[in-house]
């Protein structure tokens, strides 16, 4: 994939995530990682209500950003995931991606208890053709830890375990070498608490279920002061 030296956002489709997603890129800096793991970042309208989510489209290499006004605070995780499943796409363009995705691979397979319930929950989905085969970890669920495992290098690296952490040490280090890593987190760090007055662990994008328990606590938030303003109103009397 040729590096851009700008990234196009076409925020058409929901300018309020779009210019979420420029100043987070501008601000922090992360921009310096996007442009070599994406072509293009759409984003696209979220129609239902949903925290959000994200795609990357190949063979395009597109990355696409959906949100919801509510859950803003979610963007910056949805796009670094997506952008970890876009670093793995231009592994096949280095002397070495091979044999850094088989090492990722290695770790996981060996301690699967440490990959993210995010990634987890796609051992068991239908949607996956490849969970288990011959007793190793499917693709699906490699790529989408491998994703999920780069989103937190950048939010909470803590959560990656150290020899994942030293791998993609030695990615950084070859695809997006100009990026000092450390100042990069720091900025997150600065933006996350500046705009959504949040640390970097908080913005980590939930897993299904912990998604299916936001939403409904946000409805019976809802709910509750939907009657609190109902109770409120005066009461209507018929005079005669």
């Amino acid at each position: 994939m040729r590096v851009q030296e700008s990234l196009e956002i076409d925020g058409s489709e929901d300018e309020g995530t779009s210019t979420d997603v420029r100043v987070f890129l501008d601000a922090t800096g992360f921009l310096g990682v996007a442009r070599h793991t994406a072509t293009k970042i759409r984003i696209g309208p979220n129609r239902e209500r949903s925290i959000g989510s994200g795609e990357y489209e190949l063979p395009t290499g597109q990355l696409i950003v959906r949100s919801h006004p509510d859950y803003r605070r979610f963007v910056p995780g949805i796009l670094m995931h997506e952008a970890g499943h876009g670093l793995h796409a231009v592994l096949a363009g280095f002397d070495r991606g091979q044999e850094w995705f088989e090492r990722y691979a290695a770790d996981v397979v060996l301690r699967p208890e440490t990959a993210s319930s995010y990634a987890d929950s796609f051992i068991a989905s239908d949607e996956t053709i490849l969970s288990v085969t011959n007793g190793r970890l499917g693709v699906t669920f490699l790529q989408e830890s491998f994703a999920e495992d780069f989103m937190h290098y950048w939010l909470d690296q803590d959560r990656v375990p150290s020899a994942r952490r030293h791998i993609f040490d030695e990615i950084a280090d070859t695809v997006f070498p100009s990026v000092d890593r450390e100042n990069l987190r720091a900025n997150i760090r600065q933006f996350m608490r500046q705009t959504y007055h949040v640390s970097p662990a908080e913005v980590i994008p939930p897993d299904s279920c912990e998604i299916s328990q936001i939403l409904a606590n946000d409805r019976i938030k809802e709910a509750r002061e939907n009657a609190e303003k109902h109770s409120a109103r005066p009461a209507v009397t018929n005079e005669t």
